[in-house]
This record gives structure tokens, sequence and C-alpha cells, in this order.
């Protein structure tokens, strides 16, 4: 068993137990510390950047905070436990949220700038 493989690792080689032991934990450091912060910060700037695209393609950017409140209030609605920040791919969507609303005057003004026959719904 793994416990019996852990003592007589411990007891032959206790080095081979400390490299054993980083080797299963820096995975864990690697995901939470590292890979999931750039993945919710590569998130933010997809949300800044789609807002732009649609802005220039005609859609009203200001209705991604109308999606976002939606989505905000199913979460609340639907979600019994908090889910840890930390372990999840994409920020919380309150921070989506404010980080769009912040977004949302350079796409208005793009918006407002492309002609209004282009204007979709």
């Amino acid at each position: 068993t793994l416990k019996f493989q852990i003592l007589l690792l411990s007891v032959l080689d206790p080095t081979g137990l400390i490299t054993f032991l980083l080797e299963i934990g820096i995975g864990a450091v690697a995901k939470y510390g590292l890979v999931l912060p750039e993945s919710r910060c590569h998130e933010s700037q997809a949300d800044a950047t789609g807002l732009l695209i649609c802005a220039r393609s005609g859609f009203d950017p200001r209705l991604a905070s109308v999606f976002f409140n939606r989505l905000l209030q199913v979460e609340q609605f639907s979600s019994s436990r908090q889910r840890l920040h930390w372990a999840n791919t994409h920020p919380p969507t309150e921070d989506r949220l404010r980080a769009l609303q912040a977004a949302e005057a350079d796409a208005v003004q793009c918006f407002q700038g492309i002609p209004s026959r282009m204007h979709r719904q």
C-alpha cells in the first residue's frame, strides 16, 4: 500500500521521502499559485477584448453588463455553497461585472462611432 511504501522510503532513503513529498506538493503549488491566477487574468483580458469586438461588430456593449447581472443572480440563487476563489479558473462574476462596467465607456464610444445602420440587436 501507499502508506507502507512511504514508510519504507523514509527508512531507506530520507532524502527520497523529501523529494517524493516535494514532487507531490509542487504540482498543487504550481496549479493554485501560478496557473489558476494567470488563467483568471487571461479571462479578464478576454472579457475586455470581447467587449470591444462586440462593439466594433455593431452589438451594444452595454448588454454585457445585463448578461453578467443575470448570471450573478442565477449563481446566487442556485449556489448553496461558495466556491473558493483561489481554486477557480475564472474570476468571480462580481469582479467580471465590475471590470466590464469599467471598460464599457471605451466600448460604447467605439459602438457609437460605427454607422447606426450597422447596429445589431
